[in-house]
């Protein structure tokens, strides 16, 4: 992470407009049939079988329920553990880096691959008041004025996004920071988060 970090500030320190953001979990979720699984994708993200299980059952896998599960249940989800915590706490740390969310809308519970719900309560629950890792402003900042930032030059709407001064859209969540908390697991994802 910290290699990525220096070349992302080295860019940046040469003129080049770069950026990076960070998901705070360690693991994936995606269909067993993803195109990522038909390629190396050991060596892509540095695991192996035992590090994906089957999101139904928590089941890990080895190259034959692998190959079995792959062929037989290609719309099955899985959750693929290849990151470290270090990792995340340290690129939520980097000035500039944007805490996103990958949640896509759901059509309902029972078509939708299993989506993680919570990346904002977790950054304020977790690595804000838990562990005091950022100040809450900073972690503010990070989800939603610096994403505004990012787009507004491709999309003029967003210099109305990501604050809260006149003529701004009025995007806000109300949460309480002595609460709030991510609750959603990749095994049962439509937990909503408490303290919202």
């Amino acid at each position: 992470t910290q290699l990525f970090l220096d070349e992302i500030r080295a860019a940046r320190g040469r003129g080049v407009d770069v950026t990076s953001e960070v998901l705070p979990y360690e693991a994936g979720s995606a269909l067993i049939s993803s195109a990522v699984f038909g390629r190396d994708w050991q060596t892509i993200f540095g695991i192996d079988y035992p590090d994906v299980e089957w999101a139904a059952t928590g089941e890990r896998f080895n190259k034959s329920t692998w190959d079995e599960y792959r062929r037989e249940h290609p719309d099955g989800a899985v959750i693929h553990h290849y990151l470290k915590k270090d990792w995340t706490r340290r690129a939520l740390t980097e000035p500039g880096v944007i805490v996103v969310s990958d949640l896509l809308p759901m059509k309902d519970r029972e078509t939708s691959v299993a989506p993680h719900n919570g990346a904002f309560s977790r950054v304020l629950g977790r690595y804000v008041r838990e562990e005091q890792l950022l100040d809450l402003p900073t972690a503010i900042r990070k989800m939603t004025l610096l994403p505004a930032r990012r787009l507004e030059g491709i999309a003029p709407a967003f210099r109305r996004k990501g604050r809260i001064q006149q003529g701004a859209d009025a995007d806000i969540t109300i949460f309480d920071p002595t609460t709030v908390i991510d609750r959603a697991t990749y095994r049962d994802p439509y937990q909503e988060s408490a303290g919202i």
